[in-house]
């Protein structure tokens, strides 16, 4: 796919999952996901994977944090004619902050028109999935597309919070509209909503034209889904939609259903980090024929120790559970109680007879002996006293200084104590206050 290049939109703030992106300045792009990845990977990995030489990174909020990132993927220095570039706001000629996406894409302009691609792949950076671009590719030259949204079904409630699309039989879009109060359905498919998922193929010719038709509109919030999309369809462009649903990745089953989550929330985050540990994993970070690689570590082997402790040596016919566990590099777990459906970061230590169920540890995390953590995410760098309890009572955790996995309606509202206390996810900073 020598022809394309690839755009990144990755200045995402994350507003919603604020308590791992806030606390510790990091944009939502940036944030772990899997143990050793980070969010950003997913989509990076989907653009080389697909044979895509040159790829920029929009970045803006905390931008460091990914430009630190990728400087330790070690794609910023061209090799073979590959690269991965961190673009920061250029602001210059009167530029400031990024202003919208196409805002972002129109300040970088001169990479587009500098680089001999025809095709712009543009991708959003905040969501979890794999996309061979080539699939797209070809469903785009053979429509006759100027602009190709990748799209997916959803249920009628879930699409208010995306652009939705009406399209003909051919695929073309004849209508668009983002974030609706009322989604339009599917014909035929009653409940049911075709929505964008924030990935474009424009035609580069095309897309410069467009970009800079909108910076010229002072009414215009430089967005691709609420400016550009509905600009060019008003104009009669050649806009169509390739169903995400018939993409395929190598290496995988025939029968393997197109994988796509938005982690926008912390429980939605959290349901994906879960599917990873499932017995047979939607997402599937083993495939060798779609290596997902990250920035290396050179970290030892994770490992589980069950040495003599004299402080457990009576229930030591109690025995250790650990299942559905994936354990990064450098990892060691002294004779664990239970480990169920854990995933951990590097250098993880978890001191005797920790019980863990449904728990993510970010890099560096220090469990103490016999804690007990329930639907936990435990931020980077946090050690946790020994014995400490998470995740079976609110008041106790929220005395304790964990955070609660609700929104700021419910936090004002008072409404969460309404929700099953289980349900709600728990987020351990290093402001916690346990002893």
């Amino acid at each position: 796919m020598g022809n394309v290049m690839a755009i990144i939109l990755g200045g995402g703030v994350g507003s919603r999952l604020a308590a791992l992106t806030e606390q510790s300045e990091r944009p939502k792009p940036a944030v772990p996901f899997g143990g050793k990845y980070r969010i950003i990977d997913f989509v990076l990995n989907s653009i080389i994977n697909s044979g895509v030489k040159h790829t920029y990174v929009l970045t803006q909020y905390y931008g460091e944090a990914i430009a630190r990132h990728l400087h330790r993927f070690g794609f910023d220095a061209p090799m073979h004619d590959i690269f991965v570039r961190a673009l920061p706001p250029q602001q210059h000629q009167g530029h400031g902050w990024y202003l919208g996406t196409a805002n972002a894409v129109h300040q970088n302009k001169r990479y587009l028109e500098t680089d001999t691609a025809d095709v712009v792949a543009i991708l959003a950076a905040d969501h979890i999935y794999k996309i061979d671009l080539s699939q797209m590719l070809e469903f785009h030259r053979q429509s006759g597309s100027d602009f190709t949204i990748a799209g997916f079904t959803v249920d009628q409630a879930e699409a208010k919070r995306f652009g939705v699309m009406q399209v003909d039989e051919a695929g073309r879009v004849l209508n668009f509209v983002e974030k609706p109060t009322d989604p339009p359905m599917i014909p035929g498919e009653p409940g049911n909503s075709l929505a964008s998922m924030g990935v474009y193929l424009v035609n580069k010719r095309y897309l410069l034209d467009v970009l800079e038709r909108d910076n010229e509109d002072a009414g215009s919030g430089h967005d691709f889904g609420k400016n550009i999309i509905p600009m060019v369809l008003a104009e009669k462009g050649s806009v169509y939609c390739w169903q995400f649903a018939h993409s395929r990745v190598p290496g995988e089953d025939d029968d393997a259903p197109a994988y796509w989550r938005d982690v926008g929330t912390l429980e939605s985050y959290m349901d994906a980090q879960m599917d990873l540990v499932s017995p047979k994993p939607l997402l599937n970070l083993y495939n060798m024929r779609w290596p997902l690689r990250s920035a290396p570590d050179f970290l030892p082997p994770a490992k589980d120790v069950f040495p003599p402790h004299a402080e457990w040596a009576d229930d030591i016919t109690m025995g250790g559970c650990s299942m559905n566990r994936i354990a990064s590099g450098g990892c060691i777990f002294d004779s664990p109680a239970r480990m169920d459906q854990v995933i951990m970061g590097r250098q993880v230590v978890a001191e005797h007879r920790a019980d863990l169920h449904k728990v993510v540890c970010f890099d560096r995390v220090h469990l103490g002996a016999r804690v007990q953590l329930r639907w936990t995410i435990v931020e980077s760098g946090v050690a946790i006293p020994a014995h400490a309890r998470i995740g079976f009572d609110l008041d106790e955790d929220l005395v304790n200084g964990i955070l609660l996995g609700v929104s700021k309606e419910e936090w004002r509202s008072g409404s969460f104590r309404q929700r099953d206390p289980a349900s709600i996810v728990r987020v351990v900073t290093k402001d916690h206050k346990l002893k």
